[in-house]
């Protein structure tokens, strides 16, 4: 009996030590500055920060009625009603640490209220491998041109865009 419950804790701390190193790496949303009215623009720049990828496919989800995308810059960009598709890859082909600022989307608003633009993606290293990535998208309610909080979410991964921070006050970027 001794034997088979060494045995299994054995199996047990081999499966779960790989687990543990295997951090998420998280890529953010960042407001570059604050819209107050209908009409106003602002931008949003995505962030990466100390993640090993060769490439990356991000794609940010919004209410097509309260704000539009107006960015038009960037060939690797693909902007549908509610969804802003845009890819990334490292030239080199390595999966390099990166931490910078990969792209900003423009912004215009066009209703009042609760704001929010939701974010998940894929993440591949130089041997194609998929990669676990978490993902921090942002929400705003614009009440009046005196009124403007923000709240940031974390972990929108895998399309969950339900808003779990309540970190009310200007941008909290947690960086």
């Amino acid at each position: 009996m001794k034997k088979i419950i060494s045995i299994l804790i054995f199996i047990s701390v081999i499966i779960l030590f790989p687990l543990q190193n295997q951090a998420v790496q998280k890529i953010s949303l960042r407001l570059e500055n604050e819209p107050h009215a209908v009409g106003d623009i602002f931008e949003v720049t995505l962030q990466v920060s100390e993640i090993a990828i060769s490439a990356i496919q991000v794609e940010l989800h919004f209410d097509e009625k309260k704000i539009e995308c107006i960015s038009t810059e960037n060939s690797n960009l693909n902007i549908m009603e509610n969804q802003v598709n845009y890819l990334w890859y490292d030239e080199s082909g390595e999966s390099s640490d990166i931490n910078k600022d990969l792209i900003t989307f423009s912004f215009r608003v066009k209703e009042l209220g609760n704001i929010s633009i939701g974010i998940n993606g894929i993440g591949y290293n130089s041997n194609g491998d998929e990669i676990g990535i978490g993902f921090e998208g942002i929400e705003m309610n614009i009440e009046n041109q005196d009124s403007n909080y923000v709240k940031t979410s974390e972990d929108m991964d895998n399309g969950n865009e339900n808003i779990e921070s309540d970190n009310i006050g200007n941008v909290d970027n947690k960086n």
